[in-house]
Formats: C-alpha cells, structure tokens, sequence
C-alpha cells in the first residue's frame, strides 16, 4: 500500500501471489516495485512468474513522475518460457540512474540471453516527453566539426594557393628586373 504526500488514501500499487507451499516462491502475474520508489518517482515491474518463480515471457517497465498520475510503459521485453529467465528478442533497459538521467539501452538479445546487433542509447532531456536518438545527437555534433574542418582545410588551401601565387608573381617580377638590368647594361 501506498499514499502520497498529502493524500489521504492508501492505494494498491504492486503485489501478486506466493507459493501454498510456504517457500515463498512468487507465481502467477506480479506488479513489483523498484527498490528506490519514493514520491518523486515510482517504477513498477509488471510481468509473470511460472510455477517454479521464474520469470516468463513479456515484462514492462513502468514509471510515474513526480505529479503525474498515470504510469507509463518505458521499457521492457520477453523472458524465455524455458524459465531460464534470459532475456530474449528486443529490450528497453533503463539506466540504474534513470530518475536522474533518462537513458534508456534499445537492442536485441538472441536465444541464448546474449546481447546482440545494434544497440542505440536514447535520452530524454529534463520536462521533455520524447526520447530521442543519443548516436544521432553525437553524429550531427561529429558532422558540425567534420564541416567546420572541411570548411577550414578550404580556407587554408585558398590561402596557401594565395601565397604561391604572390611567391610566383615575385619570381616573374625578378626575372623581368634581372631581363631589363642587363639589357641597359
């Protein structure tokens, strides 16, 4: 149970069944939550476990910001069946510091819980509802420099085709002076 600052009535937020036998093994559907929970934020971990307390097919990550009511889904994926509980096929992974810096991991993991292909880390900035693209961000930032080079590399070529053509006008010009000394000697 749960109650906000300022609130009056206990609400349900997470729970789900145990075991008969007493060894405490959780079963069925669960909606478990994050250790670090408090009134600033809440996560919940919505899934299911199988008979034996393992962890089974779709789990969602859920996550509620300071004055919003309704959790949302930012993260999540599948569990093996087998009840290994290794992650497979696409994840969202939050960072471990996610209410402080919202980072989340996107990939794939194969059939035997490997992390495997592309993996792009999106952010969201404070107050900002959309995550966007981390290695997008970086490339355009990488693009901004590799122009801002390119535009300099022009620049210095200009200027060193400058200076060699002054450093050919000047050997012209010699030549000329030298041509006319010794026609008037």
């Amino acid at each position: 149970m749960y109650c906000k600052y300022n609130e009056k009535e206990l609400k349900q937020i997470g729970g789900g069944f145990y075991d008969e036998e007493g060894n405490e093994k959780k079963i069925g559907k669960w909606v478990e939550l994050d250790d670090k929970n408090y009134d600033q934020k809440q996560f919940t971990y919505n899934g299911e476990y199988n008979v034996n307390g393992r962890k089974v097919g779709r789990w969602d990550t859920m996550y509620c910001k300071y004055n919003e009511k309704e959790l949302k889904q930012i993260g999540g994926g599948f569990y093996d069946e087998e009840g290994n509980e290794k992650k497979i096929g696409k994840w969202v992974e939050l960072d471990k510091n996610y209410d402080q810096k919202q980072f989340t991991y996107n990939g794939e993991y194969n059939v035997n819980g490997r992390k495997v292909g592309r993996w792009d880390t999106m952010y969201c900035k404070y107050n900002e509802k959309e995550l966007k693209q981390m290695q997008i961000l970086i490339s355009i930032f990488q693009q901004l420099v590799v122009v801002d080079f390119m535009i300099k590399m022009e620049i210095r070529q200009r200027l060193e085709s400058g200076q060699n053509q002054i450093k050919n006008l000047i050997t012209i010009i010699r030549s000329y002076i030298v041509e006319n000394i010794i026609q008037i000697v």
